[in-house]
């Protein structure tokens, strides 16, 4: 399949993202229409990912899974 390449592609992509969740989400839909549509939204979901990885790699923003706090121990709360 095509990979996102352009600004423009991934704002298709994203309206296409739009439209195709609502289609999902009608009760309706033949159960075999909707997993063969569901495989393709999560494929294109990935492909606006790395795109925006790409888009963003380098800039001031934090990433977009923050990392995890280092837990505390007991004595952190208690004070000894």
């Amino acid at each position: 399949m095509k990979q996102i390449e352009t600004f423009e592609q991934r704002q298709t992509a994203l309206k296409w993202m739009v439209k195709t969740a609502e289609e999902l989400s009608h009760p309706l839909m033949p159960a075999k229409d909707r997993e063969y549509k569901l495989a393709v939204y999560d494929y294109v979901s990935d492909q606006v990912a790395q795109y925006n990885e790409k888009l963003y790699a380098g800039s001031e923003y934090p990433p977009l899974e923050p990392e995890p706090a280092p837990k505390k121990s007991m004595k952190d709360w208690v004070g000894g």
